[in-house]
């Protein structure tokens, strides 16, 4: 018989490593693209609250006609803090006299919210005018 010198079983265990060594990358690198999914969602998830939240503030005619504050709501698990208004120009309607004391304004406004995941540590802060 001939003398066995183990070539084949180092060139098997070389490729074993190399298959283990992509495996692990491979493992890591879905665990980075699921924890960066989830972050993205996690931040998606907060200004869609910080949305709704302002449409809702917005949407009711006392916030307007209260005198300036913050205004804090949950929206979706979320708690959601609305500044206060900042009018930024207030013009007379079209086809109104700016010396009419009735006249209709057509008014520009700038509202600000913010809102943070305490679970995530997603935060959003937007304005909307």
């Amino acid at each position: 018989m001939k003398k066995q010198d183990g070539t084949v079983l180092l060139v098997s265990l070389m490729i074993l490593v190399v298959l283990t060594l992509l495996a692990i990358t491979a493992i890591n690198t879905s665990t980075m693209s699921l924890r960066v999914v989830g972050n993205m969602q996690a931040q998606q998830q907060i200004e869609d609250a910080v949305k709704r939240g302002i449409e809702e503030v917005v949407s009711d005619i006392a916030y307007f006609n209260e005198p300036a504050t913050t205004h804090t709501l949950t929206v979706a698990g979320f708690p959601v803090s609305v500044a206060q208004r900042v009018c930024l120009r207030a013009t007379p309607a079209t086809g109104y006299s700016a010396v009419w004391g009735l006249a209709p304004q057509n008014t520009v406004w700038e509202i600000e919210a913010a809102s943070t995941d305490a679970v995530t540590g997603a935060q959003a802060t937007i304005h909307q005018g």
